[in-house]
């Protein structure tokens, strides 16, 4: 209740967002992973005593304020094409940025579940159904994404029980009905039949091992044969097919029609604008329209390249114009509203 206005990325359902950076979860003062949240066996989630704390930044940039927020009462993952990881407590939400240094290892097993998660989310509404297959999220997931890490087939197949549960809790069941989460759910029947137990929520081996170990013959091998657009996609991200056009197409017409977006949506003119070193400072121009020129004109081949333009456009307005400027503010407040579509 006592954290500024300022300090909100939005307000949805009278609950303001905001972003948690260098985040810590705590129970009883001890680091915790947030997945601690998932037992079953504690129904009054706010008795558990999960604390979080990190730092808030505004949305220019320029206050930061140290919080310690709680109880936590849930954790959950935002799919699409620009994915997060939430808390909440009864006053908020938070989006979970970046994690304390001394909170990453701890953070390893929520860190690996949102990622393969929201990545197979990505990949099932992408690519048309024929190609979801086990073998092409694997091939695909084993290498980094952004700031996502890369996850072996082993690794992928311990949350299989998470990912199959969160596949069933999506709206949208191209996860669910993908290859991917069939051939996972057919090793799980498989495992069921050999009489050995599923993974615990939490990962470790309800058998008494250290949950590496899985059921023989159960995890088939990864694909041996990679073609060179596999490559591509792993390299520069994932492709532009139909569906993620419309999809990006969309994201744009709610950018361009932001109360902010009015500084962004044609390219910068110096001379009316009253920047004659612009072209100097900036050797990469970049606006709205032509981003939306280049995305109907089909130029870009992936999300990544996409989101690099839009990005572009508020990294050079900060550039240009520095911290504490209302122009700073606007293209700040963009890349919130960005994040956050």
């Amino acid at each position: 209740k006592d954290i500024p206005d300022q300090f909100n990325v939005s307000v949805d359902e009278q609950l303001p967002t905001r972003a948690l950076h260098e985040f810590r979860v705590t129970r009883n003062g001890q680091p915790v992973s947030i997945c601690a949240l998932d037992d079953p066996d504690t129904g009054d989630k706010a008795s558990m005593q999960v604390m979080a704390n990190g730092v808030l930044k505004s949305s220019s940039g320029s206050e930061q304020c140290a919080v310690i927020v709680g109880p936590v009462l849930e954790w959950c993952i935002e799919y699409g094409i620009a994915p997060a990881l939430y808390i909440h407590t009864a006053l908020a939400w938070y989006r979970m940025e970046s994690p304390a240094k001394d909170y990453q290892k701890v953070h390893t097993l929520t860190r690996r579940r949102f990622e393969i998660c929201a990545r197979a989310y990505i990949l099932a509404t992408s690519l048309n159904p024929a190609e979801a297959t086990f073998e092409a999220f694997v091939g695909l997931l084993s290498s980094p994404f952004g700031t996502m890490k890369a996850y072996s087939a082993k690794e992928i197949v311990r949350e299989r029980v998470f990912i199959l549960e969160q596949a069933a809790s999506l709206e949208d069941k191209s996860l669910l009905n993908s290859g991917f989460c069939r051939e996972l759910q057919r090793q799980l029947d498989a495992q069921s039949r050999t009489g050995l137990r599923a993974p615990a929520k939490d990962g470790s081996d309800p058998n008494g091992g250290d949950g590496k170990t899985e059921a023989k013959g159960v995890v088939p091998e990864k694909s041996k044969v990679v073609t060179a657009e596999r490559d591509r996609q792993k390299t520069e991200g994932f492709v532009m097919t139909k569906r993620v056009v419309k999809r990006s197409q969309k994201l744009l017409q709610l950018l361009m029609g932001s109360k902010n977006a009015w500084p962004f949506l044609q390219p910068v003119d110096p001379q009316l604008h009253g920047c004659a070193d612009y072209f100097d400072v900036i050797k990469q121009p970049m606006d709205l329209s032509k981003v939306k020129q280049r995305l109907d004109a089909g130029e870009y081949k992936t999300v990544q390249q996409f989101d690099d333009d839009l990005n572009l456009i508020w990294d050079n307005c900060c550039k240009y114009n520095g911290d504490g400027t209302d122009l700073f503010v606007f293209a700040t407040a963009m890349r919130s509203k960005q994040l956050n579509l």
